[in-house]
């Protein structure tokens, strides 16, 4: 019985892992819509804009998610399989973000069903391994101003 559970905990841990690298992914994602606002900035191209940029996302830096995975994978209590959120916790607009790159934007249209906010719920995740997101999506972008240049 000590094996059982022992490679029951061990399941447990994975489940976990599976569900943060799941934010890890989404990340990725984020991370490959702001290299495509990047590149149209260094090809002097307009930023898209979906639909009116009021929109409200959780912008999270990968190296975050990065931290908390490695904070899970490293956690020495068994906590079974949870879902942790990984996110800023802080709304930004679109549009702000944008002009944070650049004057130069263009409006698409709007993605039907595209969620109007998105917002991170992370006290369980600070909580339970003393994470918290440590990049800020508007440092990073005047940290890297010459880069967008």
């Amino acid at each position: 019985t000590k094996k059982i559970e022992s490679d029951l905990e061990a399941l447990e841990q994975e489940k976990t892992k599976a569900v943060l690298n799941q934010d890890f992914t989404t990340a990725l994602h984020l991370r490959a819509q702001e290299e495509k606002l990047l590149k149209q900035k260094q090809k002097n191209e307009p930023l898209t804009v979906v639909g009116d940029g009021e929109n409200l996302r959780d912008f999270v830096h990968v190296d975050d998610v990065v931290q908390a995975n490695i904070l899970a994978a490293n956690y020495q209590n068994s906590i079974g399989a949870e879902v942790f959120n990984v996110g800023s916790g802080t709304n930004h607009r679109i549009l702000d973000i944008a002009h944070m790159v650049s004057d130069r934007i263009v409006h698409i249209d709007p993605r039907i069903g595209e969620a109007r906010t998105t917002l991170a719920g992370i006290e369980k995740i600070k909580n339970t391994f003393g994470w918290n997101p440590s990049i800020k999506i508007e440092d990073w972008i005047k940290k890297n101003d010459q880069v967008l240049l």
